[in-house]
């Protein structure tokens, strides 16, 4: 669809103010709870699916902030925790390429990741949004573009169902 018809479908379209403003205290409470500045600090378990409720991811998928990104498996968001023959454990990857880590092994892993993640958040801080696909985030790029949305949502279109 080109840009001016895609302008043209967006005038005949409109939310109502109380919508626009659940969703902005949506992603600024997000915001809030996951501050930019402090993402470096986050635990691993504060990040994965699977400990609670709480969580970086949980948030991500059913907080319904944004778009919705829910579906498929927990391994959209790189890492998670899973049970393995009755022991909770950290894992990468689903099905027949499903892979369980070791604490030090799921540690490690994470750090690359999440400075993976803050790498993007500072491409797209400085309008250098197509150095991100060099990362190699092992993200769904759907999940990837939620967060940066959440954070730079001048920088995105937030095009996904509610």
């Amino acid at each position: 669809m080109s840009i001016d018809k895609l302008n043209e479908k967006a005038k005949e379209f409109s939310l109502s103010e109380e919508i626009i403003e659940k969703s902005e205290n949506d992603r600024l409470l997000f915001v809030e709870h996951f501050p930019l500045e402090n993402l470096r600090e986050l635990s691993i378990d504060q990040y994965v699916q699977g400990t609670d409720d709480n969580s970086f991811c949980y948030w991500l998928e059913f907080k319904k902030i944004g778009f919705g990104i829910g579906g498929g498996n927990a391994s959209k968001f790189g890492i998670y925790k899973t049970k393995d023959n009755g022991k909770v454990t950290y894992a990468i990857g689903y099905g027949k390429n499903k892979t369980f880590l070791e604490e030090n092994d799921a540690s490690d892993y994470f750090t690359t990741l999440l400075d993976k993640i803050i790498i993007a958040l500072n491409y797209t801080k400085n309008d250098e949004i197509g150095k991100i696909g060099s990362l190699d985030i092992p993200l769904w790029n759907m999940v990837l573009q939620k967060i940066l949305s959440i954070y730079y949502p001048d920088k995105f279109l937030t095009i996904g169902s509610a």
